[in-house]
């Protein structure tokens, strides 16, 4: 297997009907943003909001509206002005109100679910840009044509932000870019789960994050990661963090097992507090998931394992990583459960331990 870092493919693709220049002679344009639900769409957003902001006047804000749930994760990039969370899967009228008061808003649908639009459409927003298809093109003011996937045996042709920036070249004329500055954790933590902030910087630090919500087919075998997490004490000295949610504490104990001194924070940890550890680790090792994407985000060295999702559409963006991934026949095949009546998961059993080894090494 190549350790060749993995180096997303762009499009260059942009739409050709630009918003009216005159939009952007007010100083103080307020773009408002309508957020993806999921962690890893919302972070593979980011790029396209930094060309945003680098094409606004010096008084203009950047607000994000997003789910509860994805509050922390906003809140930790320092370049957005404004983080509007509502709870639940839609705006209430006490949301939209408070949203109407906002003078000069361009705003941006990333969603393309008709309830992200229809939201948008009563806030009354003067400018509201998003793709067409799905019923909501008539609350929309302009419109793209609907995502079209173009593939290549299966995988994608480019990665997913570029659909993302090409929403944003309506207003920025440099949109074909993934730079983006790192988020940074909003806290200073001395204790995180119980360990000791300062202790731990004292030693290399590998995160592992065995889980992943998707399914089993984007899962890796636990007893390859906990192969992994011991060769890192032995092999580094290091300490092991595992990492994941309260549904993951059970898979982050046996990622672990063969451990001396690791630590399972699974379920234990706001998304802050995971920022905080992400940022200070050394690797991180991750099925293709959140955690993935958000260490990326943190300009986090990685290693990414990929089985039934592909990595040419959805591969971390931001630090250096390897991307660990078998191109069998059956793959890229995005189901949640292997349906193979034999050799099940072979995408994920043909990568092995040594191979997520030489990856470590040569980050």
């Amino acid at each position: 297997m190549d350790l060749i870092p993995y180096k997303p493919i762009l499009s260059t693709k942009k739409y050709k009907k630009k918003l009216p220049p005159e939009l952007l002679q007010n100083h103080s344009v307020n773009v408002i943003i309508r957020s993806p639900n999921w962690l890893g769409d919302a972070i593979m957003i980011l790029p396209a909001l930094y060309q945003i902001k680098k094409t606004l006047p010096n008084e203009s804000k950047i607000h994000i509206v997003c789910q509860e749930k994805l509050r922390i994760l906003w809140e930790a990039v320092p370049w957005i002005d404004n983080v509007f969370a509502f709870p639940g899967k839609r705006l209430n009228k006490q949301n939209i109100k408070k949203l109407k008061k906002i003078p000069n808003v361009i705003s941006f649908i990333f969603p393309n679910s008709f309830g992200a639009a229809m939201d948008f459409y009563r806030c009354a927003f003067p400018v509201r840009i998003g793709r067409a298809g799905g019923l909501r093109s008539w609350m929309l003011t302009h419109q793209l044509p609907p995502k079209v996937k173009c593939k290549n045996n299966g995988y994608a042709q480019y990665h997913q932000t570029s659909e993302y920036l090409e929403i944003v070249s309506v207003l920025c004329e440099n949109s074909t870019s993934f730079d983006y500055p790192p988020i940074k954790a909003n806290i200073d933590a001395e204790k995180i789960a119980g360990m000791d902030i300062c202790g731990l910087r004292k030693k290399k630090i590998l995160i592992i994050a065995p889980g992943t919500a998707y399914g089993p087919a984007k899962q890796w075998n636990v007893e390859k990661f906990a192969k992994i997490a011991q060769y890192w004490e032995e092999k580094y000295n290091g300490t092991v963090i595992a990492v994941g949610t309260e549904k993951e504490k059970e898979i982050a104990d046996s990622a672990i097992s063969l451990c001396q001194n690791a630590v399972n924070t699974a379920g234990k940890t706001s998304l802050a507090e995971l920022i905080f550890l992400i940022e200070i680790c050394d690797i991180c090792l991750a099925n293709d998931s959140g955690v993935m994407h958000l260490a990326a985000a943190c300009n986090c060295h990685g290693v990414a394992i990929f089985g039934s999702t592909d990595p040419i559409a959805t591969g971390p963006i931001g630090g250096k990583w390897i991307i660990l991934h078998e191109d069998v026949d059956c793959a890229p095949c995005f189901e949640r459960t292997c349906r193979k009546s034999s050799e099940k998961y072979s995408c994920l059993e043909s990568i092995s331990v040594e191979n997520a080894i030489d990856a470590i090494d040569f980050l």
